[in-house]
Order: structure tokens, then C-alpha cells, then sequence
């Protein structure tokens, strides 16, 4: 029945992360990336001319080629989650001004309370059976004690037809052996 709270898994830890902030993320990243290639072109764009067993010029050159190219996928799946955010903002009717943590906190919001109402829902059925089990155990008590009020009353019939005899004669003035 919850299988559609597995699929809100994804949706409801999202809240955490806001699409502003990863862009200004990215934004920093492609600064200082141009940062390292500035300083880089500045300093080393000769690498023949340097001493042959300086390699910082080398690896930067290499981290530079590679960052570049990580930077350009990041920046593809940044624009394809932007495109993606709008389009889930638009099929849901949202304003398309909502940020994402703010989105995706109503899944969170709904997950969070769901989960209480089930556990609020099983605790309360406990407790129902629990006062089931006592009102039953109370009216156990009960018709125990009535039953043994009853065969205390009559014990032995043999008692009965003596006092009812006894009683007999009294109402009839018979004097006693």
C-alpha cells in the first residue's frame, strides 16, 4: 500500500538541494577555473622555456584541459535540471518563481506527516485493543464474582430444602423440635 512513499524517496530528500544555489555553485567554479586559466597563461604559456623537471606548469595545464571539460558536462546537466524543474513546476501547476527546495519540501512536508498519521493510526489501535482486552477482562471479573456470589447462595441443595423447610414452619407458627 506505501509503495508510493518508496517512490517519494527521491522527491523528498530533493528539499535539501536548491537549484539557485547550485547554479551560483557552478558560476563560482567556471570563475575560478578562468581564474586558473588566466593565471596560467600568465605564467606558464611557454612551457619549453621552463626547466625541464618543473612539472607544477604541466599538471595544471592537464587539470585545467580536464576541468574544463568536466565543467562543460556539469554545465549540460545544470541547464537540463533547470529545463526539467520548469517543466515538473508547470505540470503541477506551481509557480514557476518557486525554488526547488521550496518544491520539493511539500514532498517532504507530505512524507513527513503521512508517516506520523500511520504511526498516530497504529498507536491508536493498540490502545483500542488494549481497552478491549481490559473491558473484557473487567466483564470476566464481573460474572466471575456473580457466579460465585450465586453458588454461595446454593451450595448444597440439601441446605435449600432445610431452609425452606425452616421457613415454612415459621410462617405457619410451627414451634420448633
Amino acid at each position: 500500500m506505501e509503495k508510493f512513499l518508496d517512490e517519494l524517496l527521491k522527491p523528498e530528500e530533493a528539499y535539501r538541494v536548491n537549484l539557485l544555489e547550485v547554479k551560483k555553485h557552478f558560476g563560482e567554479l567556471r570563475v575560478g577555473l578562468k581564474s586558473i586559466r588566466s593565471e596560467l597563461t600568465e605564467h606558464f604559456s611557454d612551457i619549453d622555456s621552463l626547466p625541464p623537471d618543473d612539472q607544477y606548469p604541466k599538471k595544471m595545464w592537464r587539470f585545467l584541459t580536464e576541468a574544463t571539460e568536466q565543467l562543460e558536462d556539469l554545465s549540460d546537466a545544470v541547464k537540463q535540471a533547470e529545463l526539467k524543474f520548469g517543466e515538473t513546476l508547470r505540470y503541477y501547476g506551481e509557480d514557476e518563481k518557486m525554488s526547488s527546495a521550496e518544491f520539493f519540501g511539500i514532498f517532504k512536508t507530505f512524507c513527513t506527516s503521512y508517516r506520523k498519521c500511520q504511526n498516530d493510526n497504529r498507536t491508536a489501535a493498540e490502545e483500542k485493543v488494549v481497552a478491549e482486552k481490559r473491558r473484557q477482562y473487567a466483564e470476566e471479573s464481573r460474572l466471575a464474582r456473580q457466579k460465585a456470589r450465586e453458588e454461595e447462595v446454593v451450595r448444597d441443595p440439601q441446605d435449600a430444602a432445610v431452609l425452606d423447610t425452616l421457613l415454612e414452619r415459621l410462617r405457619n407458627g410451627d414451634t420448633m423440635p
